[in-house]
């Protein structure tokens, strides 16, 4: 009986290297494949020029434009949204007609302001909406047509509104609703 104890020492000290073995294999691959713990960030971001990479001019100018045009998104599609707010809840005025022709394309506002706004009970509109979240999506190579998604909050509920903007001589515009 004591020849087979030395054999399941013998054994379980061969599994214990193997499992040590396997361990260290896997810490070595996670270090390689994930890049050493480098932040994503740190590897993409404008050190990409220090490292000697040369990227052309045109790519410059590309990502300046964007850069440009995606600044101004949000504050067109901000003002659109609440004069469209207020004509949605029937404020029909002056003020309202002149900021949704000011933030929409001539078409679209002409398509607004012909078909005035229905209420599910005549002489009733819901109240005023107020934004809650606002996302945008280019939707051209370009990146002159973007989709401005989000929620218009009425109360505790929120519904859902899609619009698309063009942007025309560098401002943004309302030209239609999304899908």
């Amino acid at each position: 009986m004591s020849r087979g104890v030395p054999e399941v020492r013998i054994v379980a000290s061969v599994r214990y290297l193997l499992f040590g073995l396997v361990c260290v294999a896997l810490v070595f691959a996670a270090f390689s494949f994930g890049g050493g713990g480098v932040d994503s960030k740190e590897s993409f971001g404008p050190a990409r020029e220090e490292t000697g990479v040369a990227v052309p001019r045109v790519a410059k100018e590309a990502v300046a434009r964007v850069q440009r045009l995606a600044a101004g998104l949000k504050p067109a599609a901000r003002r659109f949204l609440r004069a469209f707010f207020r004509y949605e809840a029937g404020e029909i005025g002056d003020g309202v007609a002149a900021a949704l022709r000011a933030a929409s394309t001539p078409a679209f506002a002409r398509e607004l302001l012909e078909a005035l706004p229905r209420s599910s009970i005549p002489g009733s509109f819901p109240p005023v909406a107020r934004l809650g979240r606002l996302e945008t999506f280019f939707i051209s190579p370009q990146a002159d047509r973007a989709v401005v998604n989000g929620e218009a909050m009425r109360g505790p509920a929120g519904e859902q509104f899609s619009f698309v903007f063009v942007s025309i001589d560098g401002r943004w515009l309302a030209s239609g609703a999304g899908e």
